[in-house]
Order: structure tokens, then C-alpha cells, then sequence
């Protein structure tokens, strides 16, 4: 199970399931919400995330790569909120790459720093 390091209480747990399941759904064209997400954020910074290459079947094994490289790494994930009072739990790993979630674990998207 997944959760935020500063929550006290098991009820924001979440598996890792939740999170591979969401973000791997598919969207217009063959592509998954993740797949999407890293041509986004490849397209801005292809340091981080290398270039986006291939259909979409390669850009979503890609992206799921990624994600999984991310939640799969050591660290925890932490409530973030943004300057609307929006809580996501985030995971930022110091190769600059990172993912942010809802807080019922569903895939957000990927960020950067």
C-alpha cells in the first residue's frame, strides 16, 4: 500500500494498482492518459524525460517505464497543495522526474522540476 508520509490514518492508502490502472486507460488514438502525459512534459524537457519516439504503443510502454521507475523508487509520496487549496500527493525523485496523483491515488500526471 501507497499513502502520504505525513498521513496519520490508513484511510488515504492506496495501491499501486490505482495508480497503474488509471493513468494506463486508454484515450482517443491508441494512447493512454500516461502516454499523453509524457509527451507532454518529454516535449518540454527532453533532459529529463528523453525524447518521445515511436507510436503509441511504444510512447505508453515508455511512459509506464517511467511511472513505474518513479513509484517503484525509494521515498514517499506527500500532500502538496497548490495556490487554489487543490490537494495531490506527489513523488519527486532528484533526477527531476516525478508523478502527482489524486488523493485517491488516481494518476494525475507526471511533473518536473
Amino acid at each position: 500500500m501507497f499513502g502520504p508520509s505525513n498521513n496519520r490514518g490508513a484511510g488515504n492508502a492506496f495501491s499501486r494498482d490505482t495508480i497503474i490502472k488509471s493513468a494506463t486507460a486508454l484515450k482517443k488514438g491508441g494512447e493512454t492518459v500516461v502516454g499523453h502525459a509524457l509527451q507532454k512534459h518529454a516535449g518540454r524537457n527532453p533532459d529529463i524525460w528523453g525524447k518521445v519516439k515511436g507510436g503509441p504503443d511504444q510512447i505508453n510502454q515508455s511512459a509506464k517505464k517511467h511511472l513505474e521507475g518513479i513509484i517503484d523508487a525509494p521515498g514517499d509520496f506527500v500532500k502538496v497543495t497548490n495556490d487554489r487549496g487543490i490537494t495531490f500527493l506527489e513523488k519527486k525523485l532528484p533526477d527531476g522526474r516525478g508523478v502527482r496523483l489524486n488523493q485517491d491515488g488516481t494518476f494525475k500526471g507526471f511533473i518536473d522540476q
